[in-house]
Formats: structure tokens, sequence, C-alpha cells
């Protein structure tokens, strides 16, 4: 089973944005909009996370 099994995959994509960038990091909007669309992302590929439609307009 791997490690993050139980996390879910908004979580562990934070925790590896943290990692990468450090939690001082200053996200720029472009920055900000890739995290949003990475969310958007990981939300439309994680089974049962479908149930809501996406917004693709921001």
């Amino acid at each position: 089973m791997p490690i993050n099994a139980r996390k879910r995959p908004e979580d562990v994509l934070g925790q590896t944005l943290l990692r990468r960038f450090g939690p001082d990091a200053d996200l720029t909007a472009t920055g900000a909009k890739f995290v949003k669309h990475a969310q958007i992302l990981v939300h439309a590929l994680a089974p049962g996370c479908g149930k809501r439609p996406i917004d693709w307009k921001n």
C-alpha cells in the first residue's frame, strides 16, 4: 500500500508544493492559478471527486 493512500489528493499536492517551494514562497497570480488548476485536475482524476462541475473560467 502506498504511503499516501489515506491522504486526500489535494493534501498530497499541497505537501508536494510546500516541499518544492518552501513555506515562505510568494505565489504570484500565475502560481496561484497553477495551484488552482492543479487541484481541479487532481479532483477530476481522483476516484469519487468528479461529482462537482469544473469551473475552467478562472
